[in-house]
């Protein structure tokens, strides 16, 4: 089932709602008032918000969406280079690299860059 947003027209709240491809388009709140539909292109970057240092907001991110696994790939990879702009580093790609060689003996992965110290 697709995710539509919507926003409120008075506070410009952002809404994201699940509808069927089949039904009206339209969202009214409990208190009777009808939000306006956003339309955004198809593959645009909906929620800005995402805590990067968050695995749970990003797999909330992808869930709601039909996006094909190149995309996901994309978007991970756009959430690495938030962390490498704000911290220098990406410590949950330190951390995957730390725990896969410790798993394999001391064996380092092949994109971890430490391998070649």
């Amino acid at each position: 089932m697709p995710a539509y947003l919507f926003i409120h027209p008075d506070t410009q709240e952002e809404k994201e709602v699940r509808q069927r491809m089949t039904e009206d388009h339209v969202y009214i709140d409990e208190s009777g008032v009808e939000w306006e539909r956003l339309w955004t292109p198809s593959n645009f970057t909906i929620d800005g918000r995402v805590n990067p240092m968050s695995s749970k907001d990003f797999i909330n991110k992808i869930s709601n969406k039909v996006e094909t696994i190149g995309e996901i790939q994309d978007s991970a990879r756009e959430q690495s280079q938030i962390r490498i702009d704000k911290y220098g580093h990406d410590p949950i790609k330190d951390k995957y690299f730390k725990d896969y060689s410790s798993k394999r003996k001391g064996k380092k992965h092949r994109e971890d860059p430490s391998r070649f110290e």
